[in-house]
């Protein structure tokens, strides 16, 4: 683009008294327009798959740093960290993949478009642009904190957004509707904040890079009316790379918006990279209650008070049978399980909104529960944790269920929590 503001200028010079000569430098002008689209239509291709690369390196990352700590592994972080990878994450490296792309390309259309109409049209009107470029860079400077804040708090609210899609889907499904009209309108609440936040970095963006186009303008005029008059050849040049002036204050505007979306980006991206950390973990041993919580083994009858059967060395091979957690509700019996799956990473762990293996078919809930208990059949794990297995399951079922685990508990160590507390 640069070369092809120097070809059409030096066109303009020659169109009075050499038109075959400016002839030639117009074809040149176009030759470098040609070169210039085929790169363009390149830098597309490169900019999607750049994109893609981030995004799968950063959910593959983000997957295994979270897999190191098991007291994360709450409904709550599951929700937050599905929205922030398909969400945030997603839109955010997209937006870095074409923005690191695109100010490349804008920066060196504006330094060689500069270069040239500096050799075409001399160092007062070049001038004035780079005094353009230089306020405007001032300017990002001036606002690199505020855009900073700005960053942070967009992605907080997007997730807050993000986060009560869940309450409204319950509420417009099962409640009432004044359930449904509340969870609506507080999600709308929650929404507008995030789009304020969106609305005020707008507004300080396009304060950034209009201020030195607007500054800029008079001054240009007031060189090229100069110019004019001590040199009346000069015309021709200037009337030619006009629209490429104009163009080159367009495409400084675009790299000042880059700019500040490159640091809003790079502050955002920085949370990325925070994610894993944020996410609070779930204090298991202090969840357990001693007293009201016990393991019965169901061969013997023999009761075992928690922390005891925490300390019982589960992977020796001479420990099998079924074992079941009992206790009232709320005195800690998943967080029993829980933590034991923390210790045994090999362990296969089954429970409430938990789907481990290959997708399962369509169908109820009760299907979806037989499909993942006949997996066990096939696995591998010495150790199997199962969190109410039977809370969806008819009688005759959970009696096929309940034979099947009483035979793998013969050579492996099944750990569960009964819903119908049925043993047979």
């Amino acid at each position: 683009m640069g070369l092809s503001t120097y070809f059409i200028g030096l066109a303009g010079e020659k169109v009075a008294m050499l038109p075959m000569e400016s002839f030639y430098y117009t074809g040149l002008f176009f030759f470098a327009i040609f070169i210039a689209y085929l790169l363009g239509s390149a830098s597309l291709f490169y900019r999607v798959k750049l994109s893609n690369d981030l995004w799968e390196k950063y959910y593959q990352k983000t997957l295994i740093d979270i897999s190191k700590d098991h007291s994360i592994s709450t409904e709550e972080n599951k929700r937050s960290t599905q929205l922030w990878l398909s969400g945030e994450a997603l839109s955010t490296l997209d937006e870095a993949g074409f923005a690191f792309i695109e100010i490349l390309a804008i920066y060196f259309n504006v330094i060689f478009t500069t270069i040239a109409l500096f050799v075409i049209l001399g160092a007062e009107l070049a001038g004035v642009i780079v005094f353009c470029m230089c306020l405007s860079v001032m300017l990002l400077y001036a606002s690199k904190g505020k855009i900073g804040l700005i960053a942070s708090s967009m992605q907080n609210e997007k997730l807050v957004a993000l986060l009560s899609i869940g309450k409204i889907w319950d509420n417009i499904f099962y409640g009432d509707k004044k359930s449904s009209q509340w969870a609506l309108a507080s999600s709308k609440k929650k929404i507008d904040v995030y789009f304020k936040k969106i609305e005020s970095y707008k507004i300080l963006e396009q304060i950034i890079s209009c201020a030195p186009i607007l500054v800029s303008i008079p001054l240009l005029v007031l060189f090229s009316y100069y110019q004019v008059l001590n040199n009346s050849l000069a015309i021709g040049a200037m009337v030619a790379v006009l629209p490429r002036t104009l163009q080159l204050f367009q495409n400084i505007h675009a790299a000042s918006m880059s700019t500040s979306q490159i640091m809003l980006l790079k502050n955002k991206i920085q949370k990325l990279d925070a994610f894993s950390s944020s996410l609070t973990g779930y204090d298991y041993l202090s969840n357990i209650d001693n007293e009201k919580v016990s393991v019965i083994e169901v061969a013997s009858g023999r009761i075992i008070n928690a922390h005891a059967f925490m300390e019982l060395g589960l992977e020796t091979k001479n420990t099998t049978g079924r074992y079941l957690i009992s206790g009232s509700n709320g005195a800690g019996k998943s967080s029993l399980i829980k933590y034991i799956k923390s210790k045994h990473p090999d362990a296969l762990f089954f429970g409430p909104n938990i789907q481990v293996g290959k997708d399962t078919n369509s169908g109820s809930t009760g299907q979806k529960q037989l499909y993942q208990m006949a997996s066990l059949l096939n696995s591998d794990s010495r150790i199997i944790l199962l969190d109410e297995w039977d809370a969806n399951l008819d009688e005759s079922n959970m009696k096929n269920i309940d034979n099947m685990l009483s035979a793998l508990a013969e050579n492996n160590i099944i750990i569960e929590i009964r819903h119908k507390r049925m043993i047979s």
